[in-house]
């Protein structure tokens, strides 16, 4: 009788800790999404999914989307994340509707995290690697915005369960799913190419299983998806911006490698939010260093098709700073969001391989890892909160431009408003249009104001005739009439 209670004992204190993981990824991820990064790119799909549902734009007027906003090199993304923001949005028609399902993917993203370390690699990677994966504060940071590779580590998890029912489990319904979570994938963000790579390295793992009929359903569902982005807008894909002239390959390794080892631990957060920890950057490698070490220890622990399904999971870790090696392009930190969450299974099935040896120095140093990553979690939020945004990218929270636009709002009455200089086309002329997305521009002398974004540069002196509007770090200067 004594066995299958503790047994039970043991399956309940699981399932609390799984449920624990996933109540904390959910807090991190959900509470006050007002404080939230609202900027030029987060209000450009915002205003492409207004257009989705019929919204007639003042002086533009309506139009049907069909691809995205510009990516960083210059060249259009396809238009799927635009639909999939514009359906919370037709709901309730505000920018947090989107980002709490985006937040929400996330948080589920966590708990897929566990589902594929326990049927990949073992039961305490799963739980260290979703715990891991659930406070990391760069995986915090990409779930709580309108961005479409916010999205990616959804689909990541979704596609890695799906190479496990393939390459393991022989199941064939993976050959439909996993083409259309690739098509997904490089939609949202093309990165995810990488998806593609280590896609056909599943087929072929699996190829003596794979039938072509059901294959032939999934790429002609790719094809659906990509084709009218590729006849309409196929040709703008081959003129990248003139900016965008790539480094030498050796700088293009050096800054993949960090990139990497960044988006895992806490390095580069000062270019966000102006602060992060000491030593980031040493910890932040050592971590890249171990992930590695974990998912290829992994490789050497395993055979048959878990071995060739672990063997591929390393390759799409390593992929991405391969790839963006090879590429004449200069990489960014959210370019490494589709190996997410791979780094953190890798650290996972180390302690998990090293406790049977090193048990209390292994926990101890999972549970240091942790400890970091949420006390920077902490200090990143209140500093956010104190601040109503934080410098560097992130700039004025999204609560303050909501006041700012609704107080500029009423300030004009009747009269329409006129944006001028860097606020032109960006997160304000998006929320004033949202307060009244069926409103026409009306004749008459325009508002003219100035906001003045106090991270940046100093307020200037103000007007003797003209009225201050204060909302946390933004200064609206409102001109009277003449």
């Amino acid at each position: 009788m004594s066995v299958p209670t503790v047994r039970g004992s043991r399956l309940g204190r699981h399932h609390f800790l799984v449920c624990g993981i996933v109540a904390v990824a959910a807090a991190a991820r959900l509470l006050r999404l007002d404080l939230m990064e609202f900027k030029a790119d987060e209000a450009g799909v915002y205003r492409l999914a207004l257009h989705a549902l019929g919204y007639s734009e003042p002086g533009v007027g309506r139009f049907f989307p069909t691809k995205g906003i510009t990516s960083s090199v210059g060249i259009p993304n396809p238009p799927l994340f635009v639909y999939v923001v514009s359906l919370p949005v037709a709901v309730v028609r505000s920018p947090l509707a989107a980002t709490a399902v985006i937040a929400a993917a996330n948080v589920a993203a966590v708990w897929l995290c566990y589902l594929a370390g326990v049927r990949i690699w073992s039961r305490a990677a799963g739980l260290v690697g979703s715990a891991l994966f659930a406070v990391s504060p760069w995986s915090i940071v990409f779930s709580r915005k309108i961005w479409a590779q916010d999205l990616l580590p959804i689909v990541g998890t979704l596609f890695l369960l799906e190479m496990h029912a393939l390459v393991v489990g022989r199941k064939q319904r993976a050959l439909v799913t996993l083409p259309i979570l690739a098509a997904v994938g490089v939609q949202l963000h093309f990165s995810a190419v990488v998806l593609v790579i280590v896609g056909a390295g599943a087929l072929v793992a699996a190829r003596d299983t794979v039938g072509f009929r059901l294959l032939a359903v999934g790429l002609g569902i790719l094809c659906l998806l990509w084709l009218p982005f590729l006849v309409l807008h196929g040709h703008e894909l081959f003129h990248p911006h003139p900016a965008s002239v790539p480094p030498d390959v050796v700088h293009r390794f050096a800054n993949s490698v960090h990139l990497t080892a960044a988006i895992i631990g806490t390095d580069q957060l000062s270019g966000l939010v102006g602060w992060q920890p000491t030593a980031a950057r040493p910890i932040a490698l050592v971590l890249a260093l171990l992930a590695f070490c974990g998912l290829a220890l992994s490789v050497r622990d395993s055979k048959g098709p878990l071995r060739s399904l672990r063997a591929l999971a390393l390759v799409w870790f390593a992929a991405p700073a391969c790839l963006l090696t090879l590429l004449h392009t200069t990489p960014y930190i959210h370019y490494f969001i589709v190996m997410l969450p791979l780094p953190f299974l890798g650290l996972g099935y180390l302690v998990d391989r090293a406790r049977s040896r090193l048990r209390l120095p292994a926990l101890a140093a999972a549970a240091v890892v942790l400890l970091l990553f949420v006390a920077t979690d902490i200090e990143v939020a209140q500093r956010i909160a104190r601040d109503d945004g934080a410098p560097g990218d992130y700039g004025v929270a999204f609560r303050t431009e909501r006041s700012v636009a609704a107080a500029l709002r009423l300030e004009a009455g009747e009269r329409p408003i006129v944006l001028r200089g860097d606020v032109a086309g960006g997160a304000y002329h998006v929320l004033l249009w949202n307060q009244q997305p069926g409103a026409q521009v009306k004749h008459g002398l325009p508002l003219s104001f100035t906001i003045i974004d106090t991270f940046r540069r100093p307020a200037p002196r103000l007007p003797t005739r003209a009225r201050r509007l204060q909302a946390g770090p933004v200064v609206v200067l409102a001109a009277k009439r003449p």
